[in-house]
Parts: C-alpha cells; structure tokens; sequence
C-alpha cells in the first residue's frame, strides 16, 4: 500500500514563537512533536490565559509542567530524546496553586530519561490488541483498530503511542458525545483519525510515515461541530498530517496502519447495499 513520507526519523524541530514565549525558553524537540502537540499545546496554552485570576508563582509553576509534559528534548548530534522530570514541577504546583492544579496532575507521572530517536521497536502487546485498557470503553463504543503485526514504532514515542490508543476513544466520547446530532458514525470517524495520528518506522528505520493525509484527517472530522473540532484540538489537529502531495513510499500491509477506516465487515454492508441499489433502479425502469 501506498502510505506518506512524515519526515526523517532523526528530523528535529525548533519550538515555535508562541510556545517560545510561553515556556520562557526554546530549544529543538523530534518533528512529531513540534507538528502534532504545537496546536494542541497553543489551546492549553489559550485557556490558561482564561484562567481564574492566579497568582504569578502559581501561574509560572504551572507553566513549567505544561512545557515539561508537552515537549521532549531533541539532541540531534547524538540521536536522542530528553524526556524532562515532571514530578518535581508537579510538586511546586501542587502546593502552591492548590485545588487549581488539579486539572493538570494527570501530567505530573513522567519520569525523566534519555532515548534514541532512531531505535525501532514493536509495541507493547498491550497496545496491538483491544487498545482498550481495563475499564475502557465497552463492545459497540469507539476506539482504536488493532495495530498491523509488524508496524514498529520509535521506541521514545511509545508513551505517546499508549496515550493515543488507550485514552482517544474515552476521549472524545467524553468530549464531543455529548453534542446533540453528532452521529456514532462521525465519533468514530474521528476516533480513527487520532488513532492513527502517530507517526511510525519506514522498514528501512530511516522514515516516518503516516497513511492519512492533512485533506483525509479533514474529511474525517468535518462532520464535527465547530466547537467539537476545537475540542478535537486538545488530542491533535490536522495540520500535524502531511500535504496531499507529499512524498509517497509503497509498503506491506502488516507494515502499517491501513488508510482505510472502512474494516472488512464493512466493504461486504457497502457492497450489498449498492447491489440493493442497482436491483431496485433495474426493478423501476422494467
């Protein structure tokens, strides 16, 4: 199958203006970040500016976990991803901000460590099965396909890869199910898009790749109301897919997720309706 080049699997990005000026620093992460957690990050970053009125020290601290938790550092001369200690941050928040800082304690469980940026791995079984966790969500709700048998992934962007699968689907069932007229078809539509939205090895290792494109990611979620895409904005955007015409490479089908959200199952309830079709338009011009 035919799938995107995302981009060189040891490309590093500079943090851009905006997250610049927020975390009062910058520095280079991997690509994938920069692309995917930027527009996510400028919405946590919008409604922290909405945020009650807290004090300087509360919001500095604050500051601190979100850039942390949000942004990996990339050392290109050497090939590796700094994951930076969250729970020290965390524990400044907590005692300074108080009952403020609890939407932001889920942040505060990454350990600090080094990676390479170019080892593959396969991932956890875990994620290659239900990718649903114990308590997730039951038979007939959305969540994530299973993982193709040989797809690898960056061994650094595991963690990512566990979020993605494990939390999307509870989500954005949280986030946008509740919206009147937003069909399960559209959740799970978009459910698909987020699944598949991290990016994995070429099987040379020299690549990143993704099967959607930025116009796929789109049509996928435009069935979204205008306030569940920004919601959709807190887990991922878009724009963090490659262009349409972007460089193209062919691989097998275990290899990498399908660009295909329609299973098997599915093909077989298209195909026989279309048939239906044909039989009742044949049936009214005899």
């Amino acid at each position: 199958m035919q799938v995107h080049v995302f981009s060189n699997i040891d490309s590093c990005s500079t943090l851009d203006i905006r997250t610049s000026q927020f975390c009062g620093s910058t520095f280079q992460t991997p690509t994938v970040a920069s692309k995917f957690q930027t527009l996510q990050f400028h919405t946590h970053a919008n409604a922290f500016d909405r945020l009650p009125s807290l004090s300087n020290s509360c919001k500095n601290a604050i500051k601190k976990v979100l850039c942390r938790f949000s942004f990996p550092q990339c050392v290109p001369t050497n090939k590796t991803v700094i994951w930076y200690n969250t729970a020290s941050v965390c524990s400044q928040m907590n005692s300074i901000c108080g009952k403020a800082a609890l939407n932001f304690t889920y942040m505060c469980a990454r350990s600090p460590k080094i990676e390479s940026l170019t080892t593959c791995v396969s991932p956890p079984r875990m994620n290659m099965t239900a990718g649903r966790p114990t308590g997730g969500p039951t038979s007939g709700q959305p969540r994530c396909p299973t993982l193709p048998p040989n797809i690898k992934f960056p061994k650094w962007i595991l963690s990512v890869l566990s979020n993605r699968r494990l939390r999307s689907a509870m989500s954005i069932k949280a986030s946008i199910g509740g919206f009147n007229n937003i069909s399960n078809q559209c959740i799970q539509r978009s459910v698909d898009a987020v699944c598949r939205s991290v990016p994995y090895c070429s099987p040379d290792g020299t690549k990143l790749l993704l099967s959607m494109n930025e116009k796929t990611c789109e049509s996928r979620t435009n069935c979204l109301p205008t306030k569940g895409k920004e919601m959709l904005n807190y887990i991922m955007g878009c724009s963090g897919f490659p262009a349409e015409n972007s460089q193209q490479i062919s691989i097998q089908n275990t290899q990498g997720y399908s660009g295909s959200d329609v299973n098997s199952a599915q093909r077989i309830i298209l195909t026989l309706n279309c048939l239906l079709y044909m039989i009742i338009v044949v049936f009214m011009l005899v």
